[in-house]
C-alpha cells in the first residue's frame, strides 16, 4: 500500500485506481464467497478514509 501511496502522489495512478489495486484479493474473496455486511461497511469507511487522504494531499501539493 506504500508503493500504491507514494504512485497516487506521484501521479501514475489516481486514487480511484489506487483503491481497486489495493483490494484485488478482497474483490476476488467477494466475488467467490459473497458479501458480509460488516466486511462492506468497513471497506466503505476506509474508503472515506483514503479519499479524503488524497484530497488533503492535493490540497497541501496546490
Amino acid at each position: 500500500s506504500a508503493l500504491l501511496a507514494l504512485a497516487v502522489d506521484y501521479g501514475e495512478l489516481d486514487a480511484e485506481e489506487a483503491w481497486l489495486a489495493a483490494h484485488v484479493d478482497e474483490d476476488w474473496q467477494t466475488e467467490h464467497w459473497g458479501q458480509d455486511a460488516e466486511a462492506v461497511a468497513r471497506r466503505s469507511a476506509r474508503k472515506r478514509d483514503m479519499m479524503a487522504a488524497v484530497s488533503l494531499l492535493e490540497a497541501l501539493q496546490g
